[in-house]
């Protein structure tokens, strides 16, 4: 898991709802603090950052593959939405 880099989702929102008055200054803070405490989990590998949660593959799992007919150009999504009533 590459924990190198980092980014924060919803900045337009969050810099949206300081401009209305949502977040105030108390509030703008406490969530910088939170920010700055969990990039340092992130960096120093603790809490939920410690290990590798990405599961690992079952062995018996198949890949998953589309149907034939899905593959063809002209099949559309008709054709799709045929395979996949056929699907098991």
């Amino acid at each position: 898991m590459d924990l190198s880099r980092h980014r924060w989702k919803d900045e337009d929102e969050y810099r949206h709802g300081r401009r209305l008055g949502l977040v105030d200054d108390h509030v703008h803070r406490r969530v910088a603090e939170a920010r700055q405490e969990v990039v340092g989990l992130i960096e120093a590998r603790q809490g939920p950052f410690a290990h590798d949660w990405t599961p690992p593959r079952h062995g018996s799992w198949a890949d998953p593959a589309l149907p034939e007919e899905a593959l063809r150009p002209e099949a559309g999504e008709a054709g799709l939405l045929r395979a996949h009533r056929r699907t098991p």
